[in-house]
Formats: structure tokens, C-alpha cells, sequence
């Protein structure tokens, strides 16, 4: 097993377990609001669970939100292994090591988009990706899910041992379309320097088209070790 010098906070209730989640007549448009209905919902991981026989696979779950507050029976959970999620659950992926929420496609339904940061390309290892989910009246689904890699076409860059792409993201409408962006960050980037891209978002989604990558010279500080974007402001 390998040792990974990365910290990934974790929380997650014990016990969930896949469930649908009432639909909705309408998407609400609020931020955290899944499946429409008017309440917000709560994403959380653990990224260090273990599926069978696959220590370290990770993954994610939807708490509902109702008028009693957040629920564990109204509930989705989600890994590499559920239907329509891209890739497959391996051991020591870390499926859910950052976790963002907003409505990347201004439907009024929020998208989640998940770090998978140890993830492996081909034969290059923890090279990492996210995982964008859709949101729908029946929560979070598997349908019309996108991967994203530095193998990703439009997306700079390329895969490389430890890069550790998705050890953060962010989402936020930064061009006030109505549509959330994505920021992904590489903390290992070049041996530990680390980088940052952005992916504009359209109707269809988040989108490579445009995407942009930058480092700390961007920000006027040094070109050296230093995990440049490890940490992503909600």
C-alpha cells in the first residue's frame, strides 16, 4: 500500500446506505438543493472507506433536507461502482476527498463534483480526477455524470504520477451566467508545486472548453514546492 503525505478531512454518518429521495414538482434554484425541493441538502464523504475488498475506495452521500431537517432515511450514496458514475471503485482511489456543490447548468437542480485525488491514469498513479454528478427531482444521479482528468481533452496539462488532480475543487458562478464554474487544484503539480484550473460552465454543464490552468507565478510568488491551491475558499 502506498503512503499518501495528504490530509483529507472526512465526515460521515454510520449506516447510509442507497435510498431514492422524493421528487420534486419544481427545481427550488437554491445552492446545496439537489433534488428541488426547497430545502437545502448536505454532501459528505469518506474518502477513506473501504468497498469489498477495496481498502481506501471512498465514497460520497446526500443527506435530504426536510422540514425536520436534514434526513438519513431520504438519502443517496454514490462511489465508483454506482450506476453511472465514471471509472470503477479501486483501492486507494479516496473517492470524495473534496466535495463542491452548486447548479452548474442553471436548471435550478445543484450538480456535485468530487475529488477522486489518488485516482490512477493508465500506468500513471495518483494522478487523480473529478467526478461532476447531476442533480435532479430525484436527487443526486448517476445520469449524464462527467470525468475529468489532466487526459481530459481541453484540459491542460497531462497526467503524471502524483499530481493529485481533485485534492480540491470549488464551484462558484464566477461570470455571473447563472451557471456555477468549476476550479479543480492539483496540490502535487510538478513535484509538489501545484496548480490550479478553471472550467467554465454551460447549459450542458461544466465545459473544457476555455479551460485555463495557472501556478503560483501567476500570483507573483516563486515557482517551488509548495502546494500551490491545496486549499480552494468556499
Amino acid at each position: 500500500m502506498r503512503t499518501h503525505a495528504l490530509f483529507l478531512t472526512t465526515a460521515l454518518a454510520a449506516g447510509l446506505l442507497a435510498a431514492a429521495p422524493t421528487a420534486a414538482a419544481a427545481p427550488s434554484g437554491l445552492s446545496g438543493d439537489f433534488n428541488g425541493d426547497g430545502h437545502r441538502d448536505l454532501a459528505l464523504a469518506a474518502p477513506y472507506a473501504a468497498l469489498p475488498g477495496k481498502g481506501m475506495s471512498g465514497y460520497a452521500a446526500v443527506g435530504y433536507g426536510t422540514s425536520a431537517g436534514i434526513s438519513t432515511a431520504k438519502r443517496t450514496v454514490v462511489h465508483q461502482d454506482s450506476t453511472g458514475v465514471p471509472g470503477s471503485a479501486e483501492a486507494e482511489d479516496a473517492f470524495g476527498a473534496a466535495l463542491a456543490v452548486a447548479d452548474t447548468n442553471g436548471d435550478g437542480y445543484g450538480e456535485l463534483a468530487i475529488g477522486v485525488v489518488f485516482e490512477d491514469i493508465g500506468e500513471d498513479e495518483d494522478t487523480g480526477s473529478v467526478v461532476v454528478m447531476r442533480g435532479s427531482a430525484a436527487g443526486v444521479s448517476g445520469t449524464g455524470a462527467k470525468n475529468l482528468t489532466q487526459s481530459t481533452s481541453g484540459v491542460p496539462g497531462a497526467a503524471e504520477d502524483m499530481d493529485y488532480f481533485g485534492s480540491d475543487v470549488h464551484l462558484s458562478d464566477v461570470t455571473r451566467d447563472g451557471r456555477a464554474d468549476l476550479a479543480v487544484t492539483a496540490g502535487f503539480e510538478n513535484e509538489g508545486v501545484g496548480a490550479v484550473w478553471t472550467l467554465r460552465s454551460t447549459t450542458a454543464g461544466v465545459s473544457t472548453a476555455g479551460a485555463k490552468s495557472f501556478g503560483s507565478s501567476a500570483v507573483g510568488m516563486p515557482t517551488e514546492y509548495g502546494a500551490f491551491g491545496a486549499n480552494l475558499a468556499n
